[in-house]
């Protein structure tokens, strides 16, 4: 997801009414099926007692639409988390591209020459060396191109 897509989905988020939510069904023959919100800022009183109402999803005698108020309500409670794992991942991946083009130069200039070996202007660095350096850009490309 782009951070414009991340922003938006956050605000949506943010202007939702408070989790967690819960799936609800007061009466299995004669209700819809119930997404109530348990933020102690929307508890039910004596003067109101449907406050902490969310949304409802039609009652089918069946188990889909249990199964959609329970999605809802799941969504709603799991989409901070998800928001704040895109957007870990966005800042690792920006790390490891800083990170690959630091490196790239430095496995390019420690190429092997194919009669001496590794080139002089490179002859401090061991050949383990150049192998791990080699090994860790490997690694970071994989990564960026996924």
């Amino acid at each position: 997801m782009t951070q414009d897509e991340l922003n938006a989905l956050e605000a949506l988020e943010q202007s939702a009414t408070p989790g967690p939510w819960r799936w609800y069904c007061p009466d299995r023959g004669h209700q819809d099926d119930l997404v109530v919100t348990d933020s102690p800022a929307y508890a039910g009183t004596s003067d109101d007692l449907h406050r902490d109402f969310v949304a409802s999803t039609e009652c089918r005698f069946d188990e889909i639409g249990s199964g959609n108020a329970a999605f809802i309500a799941t969504i709603r409670n799991v989409v901070p988390a998800l928001i704040a794992a895109a957007r870990e991942n966005a800042a690792l991946r920006a790390a490891l591209a800083q990170a690959q083009e630091a490196l790239a130069p430095i496995v390019a200039g420690m190429e092997d020459d194919p009669d001496y070996g590794p080139t002089v202007r490179m002859s401090a660095i061991s050949h383990e060396n150049m192998t791990r350096a080699r090994s860790v850009l490997d690694a970071i490309l994989k990564v960026l191109r996924s």
